[in-house]
């Protein structure tokens, strides 16, 4: 597979070129290849209104992400389109009426496979100078490896029974080839024993391989797996994984190292009832795609010996929320707002650790500490009275952050007397390697007490920091925190404090998705710290390509601002963002201009990781599994209403499971952090008399028509709650004929043992009036 800019890989690539029964382009007047890098200008007079029709045969089949087209500063074009050799239409740009496209690079989407297009532009007496074509997508065979490898050359498949056996040098070998049979037997059935002797799998170390990189080599009787550490080895057996597929698996080659250092998970610690959903999140997702640090936000999700008085006083707090007497919580969805035994947590960071993945406590401190101010109001930076007394800040229209005390006096000393007990506690349970995150973002009251009233809030802020990096140092440990209060594109007062705190601090920088324009980072960089991407979204960060090169980045982390659930993180496009983000995070090719080619491969992975997550199998990917219809409409797509109810009888015996295909023609808005709202049901009635209930949910499993599967948020703020309908659903994606996207959502839904299905009912919500279009229904049957 080769993938990025096509224009050097395609050696047959012709310009223009003919087809049969089409016009050939007019000549132009001055002549160029713009696909080789030299323009070409079209006279006006010759294009007139019927514009320029560009004829390009690739030369060979290959996958289209897009096609940028650049053109000169003098051309006004009205639109450009792209379409297929016989003249269906794969994307389109267009001018508001009376206006002209003002970008100089006009981005034509498409994500097809074919060997020829057409791009068709317009203009309004206008010369059209076109100063290159570049064409991005995939040469080749798409890869079955996500995130992409650096090398990699594989061959035929083999049977997978050929390999039945395991063994290493070394124990982390042995870990990693642990893990591989236990994902053998649970994904394809098939037992991969450990021996002493010739084993079939080999995990041997090779100290030369870069820290968690590998060589994979799979060859017709026997398999190969070098690496230097346990992550290396873990990610070996992970492709060795991708490459299966049930009963096969693909010979070949594979050597790959990680781009970056570091590849980092931001999770809230789960609740007891969410840690089976956790560590499946570790083992199918967060492992195979390459991370190497879940940094773990404690809050008061832990129960404290130093301190119980702190886990009392907070779930009163989450009692009264929860009856509505005070606000909600700040940071309560960690835990789900209940505290877990050490015992507990220490098992979850172990378990994490067992994939070669390091486990960061973060400890929130200075900011964000309402739970040491709430237990301890004497503790809070609040303002006093005229009596020297601290002011309660909590009134009924009080936001959160002035309700719940949200920064503690850095000047009283026994702030740090609680802080460095409950630290130590947390300390002894994680047992971190080399760093504690400790928080440190978003201070927003400060030098409010009479003690702190009179000192600069930079001299605040690096005394506080200062403190726990020389508590933390004692311990042998290093820091990290999130950088916002450093940087001078904010209103904090603290920016001076980048001069007055260790170097060796990691700082995570977070709001460059507040500053766009800027590359905010090399103000820390400048200054000698190094820098990670904080809260890294693949779909906004600008310029990436660039600034992640520059010296001192390290990486970057994506985080997880929601209960560690699966509907907490699916409802946000968290499980989408993360493949997208390791692309970014472990290969050093990520282009952002193949989005669409990412997409595809993501897609094809999503199944598989749904019923590891759920842990079932979808009846439709049983080997012989046989779709049904149960139901298709004729109507034109889009109409102008919603689908009429329907109400269809089954008669299909042996239905494991039904999927429908369908959409929703009004564009709603939905409120990222609350949780989906449901605008439709599909209610299926049994013969026993019993009735189930699908919910249709707004972001969760359903979203607009007229956009692509998978396309993130656009929103500034809440950009980062990601994708929409993008892990529940599958797609069905197509344009209409004015070149306009169109993504029909299809969902699966198992039916239960043992009952026989008798009618399926689609009911929207009127009140919300979302304007459901069903495509299709099919029932699975299975042998």
């Amino acid at each position: 597979m080769q993938f990025g800019q096509l224009n050097d890989l395609l050696p047959n690539l012709s310009f223009p070129a003919t087809f049969e029964g089409r016009s050939i382009s007019p000549a132009p007047k001055e002549e160029g290849d713009p696909f080789r890098g030299t323009p070409v200008l079209y006279a006006w007079e010759v294009l007139e209104s019927e514009g320029l029709e560009l004829h390009v045969t690739l030369g060979a089949s290959v996958l289209l992400d897009r096609i940028t087209v650049c053109v000169g500063s003098k051309t006004a074009l009205t639109s450009a389109v792209l379409k297929t050799p016989d003249g269906a239409v794969l994307s389109a740009h267009r001018a508001e009426t009376g206006k002209a496209i003002t970008a100089s690079e006009i981005d034509l989407e498409c994500n097809v496979v074919t060997d020829g297009i057409s791009i068709v532009l317009t203009g309004e007496f206008s010369d059209v100078e076109i100063r290159e074509i570049r064409i991005y997508g995939v040469y080749g065979e798409l890869s079955p490896l996500f995130p992409t490898p650096r090398e990699e050359s594989l061959g035929d498949s083999v049977p997978l029974s050929s390999f039945t056996t395991y063994g290493a040098d070394t124990a982390d070998g042995l870990r990693a080839g642990g893990i591989l049979s236990e994902k053998l037997a649970e994904l394809f059935s098939h037992s991969l024993l450990p021996t002493d002797g010739t084993p079939s799998i080999r995990f041997s170390e090779d100290v030369s391989i870069a820290p968690d990189g590998y060589t994979l080599s799979v060859l017709a009787g026997s398999v190969t797996v070098c690496a230097s550490n346990l992550r290396g080895f873990v990610m070996g057996a992970e492709s060795f994984v991708k490459l299966c597929d049930g009963n096969t698996v693909r010979t070949g080659t594979v050597k790959d190292a990680p781009f970056l250092p570091f590849r980092g998970v931001h999770l809230y610690l789960p609740a007891l009832k969410s840690m089976d959903f956790a560590r499946r999140l570790i083992r199918h997702l967060i492992s195979p795609m390459g991370y190497n640090t879940v940094i773990v936000e404690i809050a008061t999700g832990m129960e404290y010996e130093s301190h119980p008085e702190i886990n009392l006083a907070v779930a009163d707090a989450m009692e009264k929320a929860q009856q509505g007497i005070w606000p909600p919580f700040p940071h309560g969805a960690v835990a789900e707002g209940t505290a877990l035994p050490k015992a507990a947590i220490k098992e979850f960071v172990e378990y994490i650790r067992s994939f070669g993945i390091e486990v960061v406590p973060e400890v929130q401190s200075l900011g964000h500490v309402p739970y040491i101010t709430l237990t301890y109001p004497e503790l809070a930076e609040v303002e006093a009275d005229e009596n020297g007394d601290p002011i309660d800040t909590r009134t009924e229209d009080a936001r959160p952050t002035r309700f719940y005390p949200h920064c503690y006096c850095p000047s009283n000393e026994k702030s740090y007397e609680i802080l460095f007990d409950l630290l130590d506690e947390i300390i002894e349970v994680f047992e971190p390697r080399e760093y504690v995150h400790m928080g440190h973002d978003e201070v927003y009251y400060m030098g409010l007490c009479p003690r702190c009233k009179t000192v600069p809030h930079a001299e605040l802020f690096a005394s506080d920091v200062n403190k726990i990096y020389a508590h933390l140092k004692e311990k042998g440990l290093k820091m990290m925190i999130w950088s916002d209060m450093l940087q001078p594109v904010t209103k904090y007062q603290t920016p001076a404090a980048i001069d007055k705190i260790p170097k060796d601090i990691l700082c995570l920088d977070f709001i460059w998705y507040f500053h766009l324009d800027k590359d905010i980072e090399t103000n820390l960089l400048a200054k000698g710290f190094r820098v990670a991407i904080g809260n890294l979204y693949s779909s906004h960060f600008p310029r990436y390509e660039h600034r992640i090169r520059q010296d001192g980045m390290i990486g970057g982390q994506i985080s997880m601002w929601s209960r560690t659930t699966e509907e907490g993180l699916q409802k946000e496009g968290k499980l989408y963002d993360l493949f997208m983000t390791a692309e970014m995070l472990w290969s050093e090719s990520y282009d952002h201009r193949l989005r669409l080619v990412y997409d595809r491969m993501i897609s094809a992975k999503m199944p598989q990781l749904r019923e590891s997550i759920k842990g079932i199998r979808y009846p439709s990917r049983v080997p012989g599994a046989v779709s049904v219809p149960l139901f298709e409409s004729s109507e034109p797509f889009p109409p102008s209403r919603g689908s009429a109810p329907i109400s269809l009888t089954v008669s299909e015996a042996g239905c494991r499971s039904l999927i429908f295909t369908y959409t929703m023609l009004r564009n709603r808005t939905r409120q990222p952090w609350k949780p989906c709202t449901e605008v439709g049901t599909y209610v299926l009635s049994y013969e026993d008399g019993t009735e189930e209930r699908i919910p249709l949910t707004l972001g969760g499993t359903i979203a607009h028509w007229n956009r692509r599967h998978n396309e993130p948020l656009r929103p500034k703020l809440y950009r980062h709650n990601g994708y929409t309908a993008s892990y529940e659903t599958d797609a069905e994606e197509s344009v209409t004929a004015d070149g306009k996207p169109v993504t029909f959502y299809r969902l699966e839904h198992i039916l239960p043992e043992g009952k026989r299905l008798c009618t399926v009912s689609l009911v929207e919500d009127p009140a919300f009036d979302a304007g459901i279009v069903l495509k299709r229904v099919e029932a699975v049957v299975t042998d």
